[in-house]
């Protein structure tokens, strides 16, 4: 998985400041003991508490339409149509919600979608969202920078993503799981285009999904992710 992707892609380290420069970190932090807490759980917890900043809410309203995706969007919509479509209708009428048990369940159906693609090709589309406004990266940093309680998280989350990497691995399943879903929905309102309410429905919820993308991939990079 490429790396050197600062120029063509939105994934870029939001708060290098925090985990990646000399080794330390703009606030002191309590590391905690790994048997305290469980990481896929406290990870769940930081992406509900960073969508619901709303500071950070306000940024993703402001670039909702600046994400481009650099894929296959027929072939990934087939595909699950024909294998998988209950899978299907249930990712695309499901409201995006930021819960755990939302989480949790787009956990399970990443890991569904993964065995229907092939570990390959969703890597292949985790790498491929692109955005067209790079000067987002910049006002997310100012953002989570200045957020202590955000900031801690961060650190924490990177001592309890340990030789296993199990924050990674979370996340690549529910990055996975939010742009197929977001391909999905995308494709459907092509479909449905003439069909007033049906074009609308669809647009709607895809846009619900595009603040989990940026969250998700944003910290895939944070963790050093992309070699999964």
């Amino acid at each position: 998985m490429k790396k050197d992707m600062l120029s063509k892609t939105f994934v870029i380290g939001v708060v290098i400041l925090f985990i990646g420069v000399g080794g330390q970190s703009v606030f002191a932090v309590d590391i905690p003991e790994k048997e305290e807490i469980e990481p896929k759980d406290y990870l769940f917890e930081t992406i509900i508490i960073i969508a619901n900043n709303p500071d950070i809410q306000n940024l993703f309203e402001e670039y909702k339409n600046n994400i481009n995706l650099d894929y296959n969007n027929r072939y990934i919509f087939r595909q699950l149509l024909f294998k998988n479509p209950d899978l299907l209708c249930s990712m695309v009428f499901t409201k995006t919600k930021t819960t755990t048990q939302y989480l949790e369940e787009s956990y399970d159906q990443g890991i569904k979608l993964i065995d229907i693609y092939s570990e390959e090709k969703t890597l292949e589309m985790l790498d491929s969202v692109k955005l067209k406004n790079p000067e987002l990266l910049d006002d997310l940093n100012n953002i989570v920078m200045n957020d202590e309680d955000l900031s801690d998280r961060i650190s924490k989350l990177s001592f309890l993503n340990n030789e296993t990497n199990p924050i990674c691995y979370a996340l690549v399943i529910l990055g996975i799981r939010a742009i197929i879903k977001w391909i999905s929905l995308d494709w459907l309102e092509v479909i449905f285009r003439n069909v007033q309410y049906l074009e609308l429905f669809f647009m709607a919820r895809s846009w619900l999904v595009i603040p989990q993308i940026f969250i998700i991939s944003d910290l895939l990079n944070v963790f050093d992710c992309w070699w999964f």
